[in-house]
Parts: C-alpha cells; structure tokens; sequence
C-alpha cells in the first residue's frame, strides 16, 4: 500500500499581531494535524522563513515531545514517536517572542510548520506576524544631586552642567520644558536661554517656565539643557530660599522621565561700617568700630585705612562685629563676603577717626618781689579752652587752677621759689606743659 503523507490545516489567515513587549505569544490556535493512515507522526519543523532576527526573533517550546531551538537559523524542531493529537497540541503551544524591548524590527516576519514519519513529509503551512513597534520615551538622567548656590550679585548662574539625554529609538527631539516647579518668585526668578542647532525657547514669567521647540538631534538637546541658567532679578530685597528647577523632554510622541536641581537662592550679603570718633594724637587708647552683617555666618571682612588694605578679619560669627582701631584716618568696608557668596559693599558706610593736637602750657616770667608785694607769671596755652593745669613752688604741693578760658593766664605769687607747671588739660587731651 502507499502510504499517505499527513496534512496540516485550518492555520489562521490573519497575520498574527503582536505588539512590542509583549512577551511570548502562541502562534495559532486553530493548526490542525491529521493522517488517514497512521495514528503517529516522529517529527515536526517550525521556522520563521522570512524576517527572522537572529538577535531578536524566539520560538518558544515546553512539552513531553523533544524540542530543539537552532538560534542561527531560527528553527525549532520536535523529534519523538506521539500520537497526532500530541504533535497537534505541541504545535498549538509554539509561542513566538521578540526579546528587543526597546527598538525591535518591524519586518514581516513568517512561521513555517512541517510535520513527518520517517517515510513522509506533510504539507507546509505558514503563519504570518506583524509586528508593531511602540514608541519608547527619551530618558533625562546624571543631573547634579547637590543643590546649586546662588549669589545675588553674580552673573545667570548655569543649572546643570552633567544633565544627559538619551533615546532608545529615535534620534531627534522636538520639545523640552524647564520649570521652576517649587518655590517660584515672579518678578524675581527667570531663566535664561540662548537659542542654538535649530532650538528656540520662550519664558512665560507668569508661570515659570521655559519651552524649548524644534526638532534637533538629542546631543543637541542635551547641550541646551546644559545653557540653561538660573538668575534673580532683585539685586536688593531677594527672596532668599529653595527653588527646585525640573527638566522635561519630549520626542514628538511621549515625554521622558522628569529630572530636577534645587536651586538655593541667597540673601543679599553686606556689612554697615560705623563708629566715627575723635581721639587725642599721643594717646593709646583704642576707639571700636563697629560691623552690622546682612547673610549667612561666618563673614569675612577686609578693611581699609585711606584707600589703603589695613586689616582683615575672617570667621566673624557676631553680628554686630566690633573691632578696635589706633590710627586716624577714613575706615571703608573694602570687601565682604559670608558662608557662601561675595557680598556688595555700596552703601557700606565708614568710619572717620580724628586726632586731637596735644595742648601745651609754657610759663614764663621771673622777679624781684618785695616782702608783702607780689608778682604775675604769664602761662601760654594752646589747645581749646576752657583750660585746666596746676603748678608748684619748688616741691611744695600742686596749685590747680581750672576754667582757663584765655590764654595768657596770669599766675599772681607773693613767695619766692621756683615755680614749675606740673599738669595740663585742655578740652578735650591732656597736654604737654614746659
């Protein structure tokens, strides 16, 4: 007798979908395997004929039939003595799978299937599946994790300098949004961008945010993203605190994940000079000037004398800040700065100090004096009155005399002796007497 090949059928016309990231997905449910002569079949061969991706495509197979996956030629086959039924089942429970996740192939692929005996082969019938490629989004990712200082004085201050862009299928983006999501202080807050490669941004300072347009290359949405900067308009009353700067980017399909710096905006830093005085010019009392601090401790202060440096003085914690001072001369704050930023020193005040010429007494005169007559000695001062000195004859105790006003004084005696000035005092120093 001749024996009769076995016939496959009833595979599904309609092309098998399958969606990317689907996973294993069963071929046909409807393959049918018969044969009028025999009740076993010893093996089948299941290949993707057309398509096939070697790095991609998968045939899934587990049963008690045999089953052997060749990944070079993308075959599957089943070898082992079973009954139709058997092979139909394991046919049925193919699954395909396509295990690029991300930016699979979308050719038409097609899904031979062939059973046998040792002696004859069936009829070959073939599934066809369509593959449909999702969109994946772009990726933001290595911003900064530390928050950005920001000083009022300085120039727009960049956001991210680390900020990168990826995209598992695509090449090209069209958008980006940079918001000032937490913390955002209109008519102080804004940021700065500089259109470039195609790029084009547009500040709404209602809301907060930056939109960037145009379709350009990813590298150059990453350096965008990179120029974006960060500056606060209020040089005298800042509101000084926490700003969180997010960043979005977007493909044309989806938008990525969403990435953000904080941005830690500082109060105005100054310092207030004050402490005018006027101190005698041979005296080494020391006259304290004083420093009231706006900012963050610990300051730093530099000091000059007449538009010269004369000192400085770092990790000031007390505010008001005293220091102590010899010299005459116009004191200025010549530089200042807190924890984190340089400060201004516009309106910082100063501190003029003065000196007092020394006062001087000189007594003149001598005589010839009859008993009970007197004679005048003349005292030549000079200073501002009113005037305080005292003298002695010989080493008798002082004499003082007090509210000079004029100068010369005239000092009557009726004794003789020598007569020296011991003290003088004028308004304001003490002074040199001969």
């Amino acid at each position: 007798a001749i024996e009769v090949p076995p016939v496959l059928g009833n595979m599904e016309k309609d092309d098998l979908i399958y969606t990317e990231g689907m996973g294993p997905v069963q071929v046909t449910q409807t393959l049918t395997v018969t044969d009028i002569d025999s009740r076993y079949l010893n093996l089948a061969t299941i290949r993707i004929t057309d398509g096939y991706n070697a790095s991609e495509d998968i045939l899934r197979y587990s049963g008690k039939i045999s089953g052997t996956w060749d990944s070079k030629t993308g075959t599957l086959s089943l070898s082992g003595r079973a009954t139709l039924s058997d092979y139909q089942a394991a046919l049925r429970s193919i699954r395909y799978e396509n295990t690029n996740i991300i930016n699979p192939s979308t050719r038409r692929r097609s899904v031979s299937f062939t059973v046998g005996t040792f002696f004859e082969t069936s009829n070959t019938v073939y599934r066809y599946i369509t593959l449909i490629a999702k969109n994946s989004p772009p990726v933001l990712g290595h911003i900064e994790t530390s928050s950005m200082e920001y000083c009022i004085i300085q120039e727009p201050a960049i956001v991210t300098a680390s900020i990168t862009v990826s995209d598992p299928d695509n090449t090209t983006l069209n958008g980006a949004i940079i918001a000032i999501a937490d913390g955002y202080v209109p008519d102080q807050d804004q940021l700065v961008f500089t259109d470039q490669n195609g790029i084009t941004g547009s500040w709404d300072p209602a809301s907060g945010i930056m939109e960037l347009s145009g379709t350009s290359l990813l590298s150059n949405y990453q350096l965008a993203l990179r120029s974006i900067k960060y500056t606060n308009t209020n040089e005298l009353e800042p509101s000084a605190g926490s700003r969180k700067i997010s960043f979005f980017v977007d493909d044309g399909s989806d938008k990525s994940n969403e990435v953000s710096r904080e941005v830690l905006v500082h109060d105005r830093v100054t310092g207030l000079l004050t402490g005018n005085n006027t101190i005698c010019k041979d005296d080494n009392a020391s006259i304290p000037l004083q420093i009231s601090f706006r900012g963050t401790p610990p300051w730093e202060v530099e000091i000059s004398r007449n538009g010269v440096f004369e000192a400085s003085y770092r990790n000031i914690t007390a505010n008001p800040f005293t220091f102590n001072v010899k010299q005459e001369g116009t004191y200025r704050i010549a530089s200042v700065s807190d924890r984190y930023c340089t400060g201004d020193t516009a309106g910082s005040g100063y501190a003029r100090i003065l000196f007092y010429e020394l006062p001087t007494a000189v007594l003149s005169g001598s005589d010839s004096i009859c008993e009970n007559s007197s004679a005048d000695l003349n005292v030549t001062l000079t200073g501002t009155p009113p005037w305080q000195f005292s003298y002695r004859k010989n080493a008798d105790n002082p004499i003082d005399v007090s509210n000079v006003l004029i100068s010369p004084d005239l000092i009557t005696v009726s004794e003789e002796g020598t007569y020296t000035l011991v003290e003088l005092y004028d308004k304001n120093c003490k002074g040199l007497v001969s």
